[in-house]
């Protein structure tokens, strides 16, 4: 009898030794059971009980994840990324969840950017400089409200500048009729 149940108890024992360098969740809760109800000692799949845990928190980081990125929202998936890393998550799911906010801050700073080339430019008012900022600003994504107060400040000094020509023409051509207009 004896002699069973040490054959009993190696079975269990590569048995969890099996799961274990499977990591798969089902078979690691099946030789876990298995293990208990065999009466082996909780010492002797404590190391099954470990991996299954760091398993489970992978698989939870891995929905985590899923849903962050299908949220767009780049602090839950940062969020994510961190709980992802902190359970020792590695692969394609986690780099993409990196390469996803790393855009998204590359996108910010060109935002940044751009606004703050188009406020300098519409604070110095040059046809050129708001020309370049408002092209620099819409590419970035730039909203059309803050496109706006571009937009009229150069709208605003291509009409001074027309007038301008005008004047200079009709100063040129000393007609006093394209003065007075």
């Amino acid at each position: 009898e004896e002699e069973t149940w040490l054959q009993c108890r190696g079975v269990l024992l590569l048995g969890l030794e099996a799961a274990i360098n499977s990591r798969d969740i089902d078979q690691l809760q099946a030789a876990i059971g298995e293990a208990q109800s065999g009466a082996l000692e909780s010492t002797e799949y404590a190391a099954a009980e470990e991996v299954l845990s760091q398993e489970l928190r992978k698989g939870q980081a891995r929905r985590q994840l899923a849903l962050a990125s299908a949220s767009g929202d780049v602090s839950q998936l940062s969020a994510a990324i961190s709980e992802a890393e902190a359970a020792e998550l590695r692969g394609e799911e986690l780099d993409a969840a990196r390469r996803t906010v790393e855009e998204f801050e590359k996108q910010m700073a060109l935002k940044v950017a751009a606004k703050a080339s188009l406020d300098a430019a519409v604070h110095c008012r040059s046809i050129g400089q708001l020309e370049a900022a408002l092209t620099q600003a819409i590419e970035a994504g730039i909203s059309d409200e803050d496109l706006a107060v571009a937009r009229n400040a150069l709208e605003e000094e291509r009409g001074k500048l027309a007038a301008r020509q005008s004047l200079v023409a009709a100063i040129s051509s000393r007609d006093i009729d394209q003065l007075q207009a």
